[in-house]
């Protein structure tokens, strides 16, 4: 096989898009630091927490792992997850008080950040819907 005839050849369309996610990426990870490192000063009880009788659950793809996941995160009282907006947007206890006070304000004007959100949502996730269903607000 070729360069020219692999999957992973450098198009015009490829090269627009990373030069788009690689920055971006990588200014999002940058974010991320510099918020864990805000949530060492102003939330260090955070590293006082004792995790008891963790699970961890793993899996071939396609053998039912996200439904038992999905099913034990119904379970608010006696298990946690993240949703998926919280592991790629605000792992960091400072993030996540960011973009609830920023929901708060979008509520109060009528929810134009939200509805946007839904729509892009929407439109990036609709071709998984068949293989794995996938929304912001999904345990992950």
């Amino acid at each position: 096989m070729t360069l020219r005839d692999s999957p992973a050849r450098l198009t015009v369309k490829r090269f627009l898009m990373l030069s788009v996610f690689v920055p971006s990426f990588l200014a999002l990870q940058i974010v991320h630091k510099i918020a864990f490192a805000i949530d060492d000063i102003f939330f260090s009880g955070y590293r006082d927490i004792e995790v008891t009788k963790p699970l961890f659950m793993t899996g071939v793809p396609r053998s039912g792992t996200t439904l038992l996941h999905r099913l034990l995160a119904l379970d608010t009282k006696r298990t946690t997850t993240h949703k998926l907006w919280e592991l790629v947007l605000a792992p960091s206890i400072t993030e996540r008080c960011v973009v609830h006070m920023i929901g708060r304000i979008d509520n109060l004007i009528g929810g134009p950040i939200q509805f946007c959100i839904h729509k892009i949502e929407a439109a990036t996730l609709k071709d998984l819907e068949d293989v794995h269903p996938t929304s912001l607000e999904s345990p992950e």
